[in-house]
């Protein structure tokens, strides 16, 4: 007669949850920031923006940060401008800081668009960096 012998193995582990952000700005409707146009106020879309979660929750609290506190050219002026995210608008990325917005995570994608807020701008070449950051509701 043979005998068999078994035991368990209990295999555990955790996932943490975790979010990217990707930027499309080679969609056909995005502009980089170096072709923006100055000379017109309305909204230009910079990139497309999808979040992706490996949680089950639906929206998430996603903050933009202009790290340049709006555009800055070499001499220092500043340009403030405008933002909006698929028609959410969101005010001044100079003047208002750090924009907080709700957004579904998923492959929904949102359109980031500036708009300068001033006309006669002086010349120079302008820059800005922004910091998206996600975190759940």
């Amino acid at each position: 007669m043979k005998r068999t012998t078994s035991d368990r193995l209990v295999v555990i582990g955790r996932i943490e949850p975790t979010c990217s952000v990707d930027f499309n700005t080679d969609h056909p409707m995005a502009r980089p920031f170096e072709a923006l146009r100055y000379n017109s106020t309305a909204p230009q879309v910079v990139a497309q923006v999808t979040v992706l979660c490996n949680f089950q929750q639906e929206t998430v609290n996603v903050t933009y940060e202009s790290l340049n506190r709006g555009l800055r050219n070499e001499f220092g002026a500043v340009i403030d401008y405008e933002k909006s995210l698929s028609g959410v608008r969101g005010g001044g990325m100079a003047s208002e800081g750090p924009w907080t917005i709700a957004q579904r995570t998923g492959g929904r994608p949102y359109f980031f668009r500036v708009s300068p807020r001033s006309m006669g701008l002086i010349s120079g070449h302008y820059s800005d960096v922004i910091v998206v950051s996600v975190s759940s509701h």
